[in-house]
């Protein structure tokens, strides 16, 4: 299958320096936002206690906090509340510092709103900040680890030149993912961190595709123009990287719409990070490596 028709010649390559500004504006910006107003940390990572409620009919923001600020529940009264999913359903995720018994904390929770209706609990989560920080370290770890990993990987299946662009544009893919979801209000949390490996991977299949392609016309084509060879690599493999970043795009989507609260930053982050990666494969990858190659030029392919 063939979106687009063999043939076509788009000269990516040749755009390449207006893209790294593009890149450049939106990886500031997301730095930016990852400084200010900073990344949020979610409560596996920051320690504290987490309860997603239920009251089964709408119930205003204001009077929920109205309730727990007057309760004298030390616990409850600056809470943090945010409301998930149909307003009508009167679904919220309260959360606060601290651990916090599961059967105490809903106790008084019911206690204070009981004027508003009878909550139930979906989802109760507790996390002391020792836990907390270990966790957000082994985060970190892992896109340490998996960077490092991809980087050796292509530098032995290529020449050893290819791994930087691969591994720069991993880090702005995860870099421009963490700062619109920053924008956005949305917590980082362990799905969000799985996403982000996720597409770690996903972004690291769709370059070697095009890393592939290049080999393989190098070997074809004789003293070759590096540039025009990288362009019409991208061209020729094209259709399937827009018709794999689009599958999964599609998924992506579908738990945003379907997914419920539960998977909504999941799959939020997922799309963000297949348009992002898709972008970085076409546009990023090749030209860094072309670049390198032009300024400190090593043996022939």
């Amino acid at each position: 299958m063939e979106l687009i028709p063999p043939g076509t010649h788009f000269d990516f390559i040749g755009k390449r320096r207006r893209a790294f500004v593009v890149s450049a504006i939106l990886m500031a910006l997301a730095l930016l936002a990852m400084v200010k107003p900073g990344i949020r940390l979610g409560v596996e990572f920051r320690g504290g206690w987490e309860m997603e409620v239920r009251f089964g009919h709408s119930v205003a923001t204001d009077a929920l906090r109205a309730a727990l600020r007057g309760s004298g529940e030390q616990g409850l009264a600056g809470a943090e509340i945010q409301q998930v999913g149909d307003p009508r359903e009167g679904t919220f995720l309260i959360r606060g510092p601290g651990q916090a018994d599961q059967r105490a904390r809903m106790e008084a929770f019911r206690a204070a709103t009981g004027g508003l209706g009878t909550p139930a609990l979906r989802h109760f989560e507790s996390v002391g900040a020792r836990v907390g920080s270990d966790l957000l370290r082994r985060a970190l770890l892992a896109l340490t680890l998996a960077f490092g990993a991809i980087f050796a990987f292509v530098a032995i299946r290529f020449p050893w030149r290819f791994s930087p662009g691969a591994v720069i544009a991993l880090v702005h893919d995860t870099v421009i993912t963490l700062g619109v979801m920053t924008l956005l209000g949305r917590e980082f949390t362990l799905p969000v961190l799985a996403a982000l490996l996720t597409l770690i991977g996903f972004s690291t299949n769709d370059t070697i595709v095009v890393y592939d392609r290049i080999r393989e016309n190098l070997r074809r084509k004789r003293r070759p123009e590096l540039a025009t060879l990288m362009n019409l690599s991208i061209n020729e493999t094209l259709s399937r990287t827009l018709i794999t970043s689009g599958t999964v795009l599609a998924a992506a989507l579908s738990l945003l719409v379907l997914g419920g609260p539960v998977l909504r930053d999941l799959a939020l982050a997922l799309t963000i990070g297949v348009i992002v990666g898709t972008y970085s494969s076409i546009f990023v990858a090749g030209a860094l490596t072309l670049e390198i190659e032009s300024r400190w030029p090593g043996p022939k392919f």
